[in-house]
This record gives C-alpha cells, structure tokens and sequence, in this order.
C-alpha cells in the first residue's frame, strides 16, 4: 500500500485546478481522491473507444472490489460498507465513461493517442483508490463519520462534467455509510 500523506497534502492542479494544501484525513483530502478516480474514467473510455473494448467488464469489476476489500481490511474499514461505496463509484465511472463514448461518436475519435489502460491508468487507479481508502480511514478515525454539513463540499470537489447530480448524491450517500470496523471491548 503507497503512503499517502504527502500526496494528499499536495494534492496538484491536475485534480483540483491550482496546487491547494490539503491535510491528511480531512474531508477534503478524501474527496479529492474519489475526483480523481473519476478524472481518469474520460481517459478509460477512450481507450476502450479505440480498442473496440466494452464499457462493461464484470470481471475487472470482481477485481477492483476484491482489492478495495484488501485493502479496507488493511485500514480497519468495514468490508459491507466500503463494497457498497466502491459499487456507487464504478456505477459512476461507468455513467461517465458511457456519456464520454457517446462524445466521442459525435467528435468521430478526435484523440488519437490516448494512455494505456493496463500499463498506465489502471495501475494510477489502484493507487488512487488504496489513497482514498487510507485517508477515509484516517477521517473516520480523526473526526467521525461524514455527515450532510459534508455535502456541499463534497458536491464542489466532486464536480466532474459528465458526473450527473443523482450520482454524486449515490456516492455521497455511500459515502456516509463507510465505518470503520467496531473494535472489540477487552
């Protein structure tokens, strides 16, 4: 698992337009990481667009939830909750990637070269999301669960153009319910 508090303290222009200090655990921090991961879904899209590859893809979906349960394990977060949160954000990161094919038909495939999916994004993925899930926990642990005062910031981190309001509030909803495993009394 990558250390990510440096990371997240720079977290750069690429995700958030303009270097922006972000402390480690805070909301901020953790939802400028579910940003990114739907920052990369244009790219997905397009390499599926030009390799003639389905949106859907049950089966790297089986994988991204079983490393997710990994490394929820690894941080202490609850196996059902974060399933269900990381269920929302690939029904998202479809919906996106969905709306950005659907681009491209009318664009007629304008990028040409675009980033390879197993050797480039996917691996960019992983990281992001055992980044998300460290810092989720972090929060958790540091400040509680998230609750609806957290919305409108979640709302103008997560603003991807092709992320449609009913999704954001799925994943925000999802969101809130991830919980740190109960610890047993001694």
């Amino acid at each position: 698992m990558i250390h990510a508090r440096w990371f997240i303290f720079f977290l750069g222009h690429a995700f958030l337009g303009g270097w922006l200090p972000l402390h480690a655990g805070s909301a901020e921090a953790v939802f400028a990481l579910v940003d990114a991961r739907l920052e990369l879904m244009p790219a997905v899209a397009q390499y599926k667009a030009a390799h003639r590859l389905p949106i859907e893809d049950q089966a790297r979906e089986a994988v991204v939830l079983a490393r997710a349960l990994e490394a929820a394990e690894t941080v202490r977060l609850e196996p059902a909750s974060v399933k269900a949160f990381f269920t929302a954000q690939i029904a998202a990161a479809k919906a996106i990637q969905y709306r950005e094919r659907a681009a491209l038909l009318f664009a007629g495939n304008a990028r040409t070269v675009v980033p390879d999916l197993t050797t480039e994004i996917r691996p960019r993925l992983l990281e992001i999301g055992e980044a998300f899930l460290t810092q989720l926990a972090r929060h958790l642990r540091d400040h509680g669960r998230l609750t609806e005062t957290d919305r409108a910031v979640f709302t103008a981190v997560v603003s991807h153009p092709r992320l449609h309001t009913a999704e954001a509030d799925a994943l925000f909803d999802a969101l809130q319910q991830v919980r740190l495993v109960a610890e047993s009394g001694g």
